[in-house]
């Protein structure tokens, strides 16, 4: 049984030898019974509310107004099972999605959540810093005129974000940024009120920056065309520093014939709020292999429309779906989802952690109880079995 972990405001933590670590299911204060050992990669995220532990009889109690909840920001290759615990107040939280927390009898911490991908556990700054160095000099040497290698580079040495490394390390995916225009946000569970505070001193590893400029068609082709031809496996629109590529279909249908004219190497890969189904046409006529689709709020018969076209066309397909434990893993959420997934040939999902403040607005009763995000996950394996899961490295369920 693991025990409730706090911090205080000067940000030391504190392992409670009263009280048993919970989370917050959505509904609800639970105990914290699935867990995982937090990862290197997490940073812990104390927040600016009183803590929320188990007394011995099982009742959800405050910590004090001093102990504030600490929940963990998790690296790729986790999914939140549960919100950190803590008091509701007047004002709502947001900033990154955080998971519960709670130490074990040696005070190690561990986290509500599950490994969804091994091998993302793995660091993507596993190049030595001078090697990456000297591949971005060379880069930068070779292609003194491209504004985009100019750009990439800058992300990949002071923001490390791995899929700007890739570009320069010629190995995974590669980022093709180009200052889109913003794309269509899910919908907030909250104002945007930050109350979240990071620790400092810890590397996310992650988009820090927009592209502050718009590239060619020619200086994108030039980048995804030596990523491929250095051994790189995919380029990539519309990553999350970025905004919606197919706002600006023209630059990237011409980008994608420049690189399929030069080489028939790797996989181009697009993320879309797939509002745009056109558009999403002339970038699948022009060559593009694989389309991500982000189940965002609203317009969800463009987006099926959207899913059904890259489909039909042969692309490689991929469902991006937002998790909010208590709302995502709620039979009548998934009903909509297994609904939407029946009409569709197959594909990958993709699970991702949502930001918010559970308890900011009213959840509509009619969702129903929550059945745990990991039972949400084994049921779809089950009802959806054309998709493959990014959730589990193996099947949740016996063939």
């Amino acid at each position: 049984m693991l025990s409730a972990v706090h911090t205080d405001r000067s940000g030391r933590v504190y392992v409670s030898a009263e009280c048993t670590a919970a989370g917050f299911d959505g509904v609800a204060t639970v105990p914290l019974e699935r867990w995982v050992p937090l990862h290197p990669g997490a940073t812990l995220a104390p927040l600016a509310r009183e803590a929320d532990g188990l007394d011995r009889h099982g009742r959800a109690r405050g910590l004090g107004r001093d102990r504030w909840a600490l929940g963990a920001v998790l690296p790729p290759g986790h999914l939140r099972t549960l919100y950190p615990a803590y008091r509701p107040t007047d004002d709502p939280l947001s900033g990154e999605p955080c998971a519960a927390i709670g130490a074990d009898e040696n005070g190690a911490l561990a986290v509500a959540a599950i490994i969804t991908d091994p091998t993302a556990l793995q660091s993507t700054a596993t190049e030595p810093v001078a090697v990456l160095s000297l591949k971005v000099a060379e880069a930068l040497r070779e292609h003194s005129g491209n504004r985009l290698i100019r750009q990439l580079a800058r992300c990949a040495r002071e923001s490390g974000c791995a899929d700007a490394r890739a570009i320069f390390l010629g190995a995974g995916t590669g980022a093709l940024p180009f200052a889109a225009v913003a794309a269509r946000q899910a919908a907030s569970l909250t104002p945007a009120t930050t109350d979240l505070v990071l620790r400092r001193g810890i590397e996310r590893a992650a988009p820090a920056e927009p592209a502050a400029f718009r590239p060619t068609a020619a200086e994108i082709a030039e980048v995804a065309i030596r990523h491929l031809e250095l051994g790189g496996t995919m380029v990539s629109f519309g990553r999350a520093c970025d905004g919606e590529p197919l706002a600006a279909v023209r630059l990237v249908e011409d980008a994608i014939a420049l690189i399929r004219e030069s080489t028939k190497r790797g996989t181009i890969h697009l993320e879309t709020d797939g509002t745009r189904p056109q558009a999403l046409r002339r970038a699948l006529d022009a060559g593009l292999d694989a389309v991500t689709v982000r189940l965002e709020a609203g317009r969800a018969s463009v987006r099926r429309e959207s899913l059904l076209l890259a489909a039909g066309a042969g692309a490689s397909l991929a469902l991006a779906i937002p998790v909010r434990p208590g709302w995502t893993d709620t039979p009548a959420a998934l009903d909509a989802l297994e609904s939407l997934l029946a009409a569709l040939p197959g594909g990958l999902l993709i699970f991702r952690d949502a930001p918010g403040d559970p308890r900011a607005i009213a959840r509509p009763a009619t969702l129903g109880a929550p059945l745990g995000v990991a039972v949400a996950l084994e049921r779809l394996a089950v009802d959806a079995p054309q998709f493959r899961t990014a959730a589990f490295a193996r099947p949740l369920v016996a063939a």
